[in-house]
């Protein structure tokens, strides 16, 4: 890990107050400090001689604790502050002094874990930089490095993860998971990282109710904080709602966030995590028993205007674009339902249909109420899509989930006696209905990919074994047949 390898070639082992020299401002990319943090040391990032005085000259001057301190060489440390910290220069150059350091600014960040333990167990020269593009590609990048490294930060994850009762914690173990996952994702390596959700559910189970009363001064810890905290320290400030996005989204997301700098910070969602509470909570500064309408988005407008006002913002400096849906092409009836289903996949009626469980009649009134009120009328509905049933609209937009395709067909996946033709046969039916939601119109079986191995009558000799498949497809169907 870096930061266990920026720590060892410190002279941290040997100090409690250390000043670390930010050469190539690594810190807030690679973290490097958490190799610091997992020994003991507060963390402490300088900004100005004044500020740094008031909260830790004391701390410095004391023999007790451990600090380590980091700044960039620009900044200006009093000759008085810094006599009494080791100093190290954390640099690219420091810490590779065998590799090119043009070469690994111009990698990403992430890469540096890869780095630090590939260049440890190597002697070699690579500094032109030939040399160092062959040592990151044939070394740093090979699969028996990254799965090392893969290993050996998930046990850490574990090990952090145990018994953790600190919300920013849970953070950095979040976003750690998330660099975990996408990496191997990225090398096509297989890892199960699932305890890590598992453990994360206990501690919300045991520790969500608390929360409310958590203060911190570098995040929100609630999202129906963040707007207060965006006004405390921002006199301008833009939201960028972006539903559902994991860790792991985000984590592919900001490689193209490169050349724009920013702080990133992160919050606890609300409970219920449905996508009408989370983002009324986001822009009301409320808590969700607060909200006029929870289930519903059509007052989160309001609300939003009503929070900024409160927060004494004038008419003339609040400002509410909902982008896509007012663009000339989403006005209509149909790229408004659309919107709304794509957006709203957390939905409990909507899960039902993408996992192919057979709505109720109350089901039926919940999407009615969707899709005849608060999207548009039943008029409008009709006038776009005539009689087809609210149920297999939301399906075909959807989709089916995998593993609940896989289970409506697994009578014939799991049957010993199929033939290799006829799995595959079935495995195309299931690929086709994951992306689709059903199959209405069986001729597309007459088509490629499904005849590639052959015609149904070629493929199922025995026609009662086709017959079987036909039913599971029409029961697939019919559950989305409200």
């Amino acid at each position: 890990m870096f930061a266990d390898y920026v720590y060892e070639k410190s002279a941290a082992k040997y100090a409690d107050k250390i000043l670390l020299i930010d050469a190539d401002h690594l810190a807030e990319d690679t973290r490097f400090t958490d190799g610091f943090k997992a020994r003991g040391f507060e963390i402490v990032v300088y900004h100005d001689d004044l500020s740094f005085r008031i909260e830790y000259e004391e701390k410095i001057k004391s023999r007790e604790g451990r600090i380590a301190v980091v700044v960039t060489p620009d900044q200006y440390v009093p000759y008085d502050l810094r006599r009494r910290m080791t100093a190290y220069k954390v640099s690219l150059a420091d810490l590779f002094p065998r590799l090119n350091t043009a070469v690994l600014r111009e990698s990403d960040s992430a890469t540096y874990d890869l780095v630090s333990s590939a260049y440890e167990r190597t002697y070699d020269q690579y500094q032109t930089s030939a040399a160092t593009e062959q040592f990151l590609r044939v070394q740093a990048y090979s699969k028996e490095n990254v799965r090392g490294n893969l290993d050996s930060s998930f046990q850490e994850l574990l090990r952090r993860s145990e018994g953790c009762t600190s919300y920013r914690e849970w953070f950095a173990i979040a976003e750690e998971k998330a660099r975990i996952d996408c990496m191997a994702v990225q090398y096509d390596l297989a890892m199960d990282t699932t305890e890590i959700n598992l453990r994360f559910r206990d501690y919300i189970l045991s520790q969500y109710g608390k929360l409310s009363t958590s203060m911190d001064r570098e995040s929100p810890v609630l999202v129906s904080k963040a707007m207060e905290f965006m006004h405390e320290h921002s006199k301008k400030f833009i939201i960028i709602v972006m539903d559902g996005m994991s860790e792991f989204d985000w984590r592919i997301l900001s490689r193209s966030f490169n050349s724009i700098h920013y702080r990133q910070t992160a919050a606890f969602a609300m409970i219920p995590t449905v996508t009408s509470v989370s983002r009324q909570c986001l822009l009301s500064n409320k808590y969700p028993r607060e909200l006029v309408n929870p289930w519903s988005q059509s007052k989160e407008k309001q609300e939003f205007i009503d929070c900024a006002k409160n927060l004494g913002f004038a008419d003339t400096q609040i400002e509410w674009k909902e982008s896509e849906l007012e663009n000339d092409d989403l006005k209509n009836y149909k790229a408004k339902a659309e919107y709304y289903v794509r957006q709203h996949q957390d939905n409990a009626v909507i899960q039902k249909l993408k996992s192919n469980v057979p709505l109720t009649g109350e089901d039926v009134k919940v999407l009615e109420g969707i899709l005849w009120s608060e999207v548009g009328t039943k008029q409008e509905y009709e006038a776009e899509y005539g009689a087809k049933p609210l149920g297999e609209f939301v399906r075909e937009i959807v989709g089916l989930d995998m593993n609940a395709a896989k289970a409506a067909f697994a009578s014939f996946l799991n049957d010993t006696n199929l033939d290799s033709r006829q799995i595959y046969f079935v495995n195309q039916i299931v690929e086709y209905i994951v992306h689709n939601g059903m199959m209405k119109d069986l001729s597309v079986l007459q088509e490629p990919p499904f005849t590639d191995q052959g015609s149904i009558v070629e493929v199922f000799t025995d026609l009662t074994v086709w017959l079987g498949i036909r039913r599971a497809i029409e029961q697939v169907n019919a559950n989305a047949a409200a």
